[in-house]
């Protein structure tokens, strides 16, 4: 008599022993084909995400984030500030609208400067040319920095050439 080697196999949760006669009806690792997933170009997800999200309405920052974020900002000022919901909602709208506006303008940055990245530095850039406070306000404390700067240096140079001409004889 022939001996067989048995295996076992497992069918949805039934175990059973078969001998290799019955295991020749099971498809082998060689006759199946095996579908590797659709390899996408570099970027293309990007690009896919990027559609999705220019055509839903849909808020992209979440609200009750959004909206804890808002309360404890006013909290600073107001102890008691009340809030509606429609408030909130409008305030979030013009947050969005507002990033997404300056996240295009600092990409168009980037891209003249010949990098895909965005830099913090562009952003800088970004802010200082669509005129906003901070940035003009960080640019002037920077300008009077660098004037307070050159006078020390100017009054250092006098105090010694006073000193060198006092001494001359």
């Amino acid at each position: 008599m022939v001996r067989t080697k048995n295996k076992m196999i497992k069918h949805n949760n039934n175990v059973s022993q078969t001998s290799r006669s019955q295991l020749s009806n099971i498809p082998t690792s060689n006759q199946i084909k095996i579908t590797n997933k659709k390899r996408r170009k570099q970027g293309a997800g990007a690009l896919k995400d990027i559609r999705k999200y220019q055509r839903s309405t849909e808020p992209l920052l979440r609200k009750l984030p959004f909206q804890r974020i808002v309360r404890k900002i006013s909290q600073q000022f107001y102890s008691d500030l009340r809030w509606q919901l429609v408030a909130i909602v409008a305030l979030q709208e013009a947050t969005e609208a507002y990033l997404t506006g300056f996240f295009e303008d600092t990409n168009l940055l980037a891209i003249h400067a010949k990098r895909q990245t965005i830099l913090p530095r562009d952003m800088r850039l970004a802010r200082r040319i669509r005129g906003e406070i901070n940035s003009i306000d960080i640019s002037k404390i920077e300008l009077e920095q660098y004037n307070q700067r050159m006078e020390e240096e100017t009054l250092k140079k006098k105090r010694t050439r006073n000193q060198v001409t006092r001494f001359k004889f």
